[in-house]
Order: structure tokens, then C-alpha cells, then sequence
């Protein structure tokens, strides 16, 4: 279940299948309301369109990186699972526990000051 003290404006998440982005009014509606919104899962396909690129590939993993001040890479089994989540900048920090669109943009948004957005 979605806590709003989790998001900030600008997430992204979803209300009933549907992709939103997280403005004041969603914020509050989830504290009263929280069963239609839920998390979006990171996928290969989240990836790309955050503006992370494919780097690596192997027969037992892929690895996609955003290439930038931040330097966070993704790492997936051949089964599309996570394997993990590094941060390259700051070298042996895993950060297992992300696995949702909003955190990631919520970590990168703590790393660099910088919001992580959908790319055209």
C-alpha cells in the first residue's frame, strides 16, 4: 500500500492502471484514500524511459546504468528480476530495497538535486 510520506510532487505512480504524476492534491488523497494508487514496479522498459542505457550483457545478467552525476546502475537476471541496484559514485553502496519508479527518482533527486524524469 502507498504511504504519501513517500512521495514527492513530480513521482510517478499509478491510480487504477493509470500513470500519474504525483501533484499536492494526490499527496493528500492517498493519506485519506490509499487503495487506487500504487507503486510502479522497475522494469526494463522504466529504465529506458528514465533515461538509463544498456551497458552490459551477459548469459546471466544485463546491466543498465544512468550515465551521469549520479551513476546508478540496475542490474537484471535473465528472468527480468533485479539483481540489485548500485551506486557507482559511491562505490559498494546497494541499495536492494529500490524497486519502485518513485524511489529511484526519490534517490536521485537526493543524490544530485536534480529531478529523474520520463525522456522524450
Amino acid at each position: 500500500m502507498m504511504k504519501n510520506n513517500e512521495l514527492r510532487i513530480g513521482n510517478i505512480i499509478s491510480k487504477r492502471g493509470t500513470v500519474i504524476n504525483v501533484k499536492p492534491e494526490t499527496i493528500l488523497k492517498i493519506s485519506r484514500y490509499p487503495l487506487p494508487y500504487k507503486p510502479i514496479q522497475i522494469t526494463v522498459e522504466w529504465l529506458l524511459l528514465l533515461g538509463f542505457e544498456k551497458t552490459y550483457h551477459s548469459n546471466v545478467r544485463t546491466r543498465f546504468d544512468l550515465i551521469d552525476n549520479a551513476k546508478i546502475g540496475y542490474d537484471f537476471n535473465n528472468y527480468g528480476e533485479i539483481d540489485g541496484m548500485i551506486g557507482f559514485r559511491y562505490v559498494g553502496n546497494y541499495f536492494g530495497h529500490i524497486q519502485y519508479v518513485h524511489q529511484i527518482q526519490n534517490l536521485y533527486f537526493a543524490l544530485t538535486g536534480e529531478e529523474l524524469e520520463v525522456k522524450p
